[in-house]
């Protein structure tokens, strides 16, 4: 954004993250974290300091994101200057709707999108890792045009894939082009962008890129020319289970709704497949429509005592 407006970063435009706040009191637009701005709320309980909040990717249903969603329910009722703008996927639009009232609601249209074919597995398989690997050999090697996501369970899997796939791409035919891994985790904060043309210039035979992600990259993928997704139909996800005061990995299959994001990455305009590693009946009786929200499985006992911080009632 600071490179598109021809300004420097920190000044006109900046971020706060955690352990790095790079913005002075001239600042425009800020980009920040959401528990970052709950955090600032300690100081500025009104958030006096903006004039427009955009909540971004409100359907991930982090816990900083939905006590935002309530706290600034309560902060527009007490600022009516107050603008604040939510960004979420379809199925949480009419939910949040509904509980902000009497508020603009505008749907953006999505692109004309060529048909994607949708490839599910003969039966479930409990072992996926190693078909996934060899169904991406198996698409580079009919040499049809593309990149490939492929959406892991875990960050341990990924990295197993990225060696894997570096090992076995060096040995493949040169005519195939090369193969290259990209490991896309949802903590590096940045989409994957589309090659720069010095980086396509460089390239003497046709290179294709493979991310490898988890359900965490569903919506920060940011890509072009993908054209195949494979799509184990697990994700790994951190439960607090309060009798034991602990957290515990649990491995679940994904939602419906995560099923359907993660075919859509295919890049408009261009058909392509998705290849589901389960089965059709998995889809419709295993999976949920939608994913626990992360308040109901999370430990709370700091977002509890942030809230008492800020003298918020009834925590």
């Amino acid at each position: 954004v600071a490179d598109e407006m021809d300004v420097n970063i920190g000044h006109e435009v900046g971020y706060v993250i955690p352990f790095d706040n790079c913005c002075i009191n001239e600042t425009i637009l800020r980009y920040n974290t959401d528990d970052m701005l709950l955090r600032e709320m300690m100081s500025d309980p009104l958030l006096e300091h903006y004039g427009i909040i955009i909540i971004d990717e409100a359907h991930e249903r982090t816990v900083s994101t939905d006590v935002l969603l309530g706290l600034l329910k309560d902060i527009v009722k007490q600022r009516p200057e107050l603008k604040v703008v939510i960004i979420t996927c379809p199925h949480m639009s009419s939910k949040l709707h509904t509980y902000y009232g009497d508020v603009p609601l505008i749907q953006v249209g999505n692109a004309k999108r060529c048909p994607v074919e949708v490839v599910y597995s003969c039966a479930s398989q409990k072992n996926y890792f190693l078909p996934a690997l060899r169904l991406l050999f198996e698409i580079h090697h009919t040499r049809e045009k593309g990149d490939v996501v492929v959406f892991l369970s875990c960050k341990k899997e990924i990295d197993e894939a990225c060696s894997i796939i570096r090992q076995e791409a060096s040995n493949l035919h040169p005519v195939l082009g090369e193969l290259v891994p990209i490991p896309f985790f949802p903590e590096q904060g940045r989409p994957v962008y589309s090659p720069s043309e010095v980086w396509e210039k460089s390239c003497k035979h046709y290179k294709r890129r493979v991310v490898l992600t988890t359900s965490m990259g569903e919506s920060l993928l940011c890509m072009e020319n993908v054209n195949f997704i494979i799509d184990v139909g697990i994700e790994r996800r951190n439960v607090y289970n309060p009798r034991i005061r602990a957290d515990s990995l649990m491995m679940r299959p994904i939602s419906k709704i995560q099923a359907e994001m993660r075919k859509q990455i295919i890049s408009t305009g261009r058909s392509g497949k998705c290849f589901r590693l389960y089965t059709e009946e998995f889809l419709q009786k295993e999976m949920p429509e939608l994913s626990p929200a992360y308040v109901l499985e999370s430990n709370l006992i700091r977002m509890v005592l942030l809230l008492k911080r800020m003298d918020i009632a009834d925590t």
